[in-house]
């Protein structure tokens, strides 16, 4: 299992802090993959991996206002 880190545009800057976020990926070898979104300045993240992008940003991206 691998983690490869992955910039994405689309996603919302942290909730926490204002940081970046970046989207992570678990590599496992028999082909599978989660995704997850974290902040690289606070290190703030989402509570669990999610076993597609798209589920990963709508995660991050969602807030309390829908801003």
């Amino acid at each position: 299992m691998g983690k490869v880190r992955m910039k994405m545009d689309k996603l919302k800057p942290c909730p926490f802090c204002a940081g970046k976020a970046e989207m992570l990926i678990n590599e496992y070898n028999d082909s599978r993959k989660e995704y997850l979104v974290a902040c690289t300045e606070c290190d703030g993240m989402v509570e669990r991996w999610r076993k597609t992008e798209e589920e990963a940003v709508a995660q991050w991206n969602r807030r309390v206002n829908n801003e």
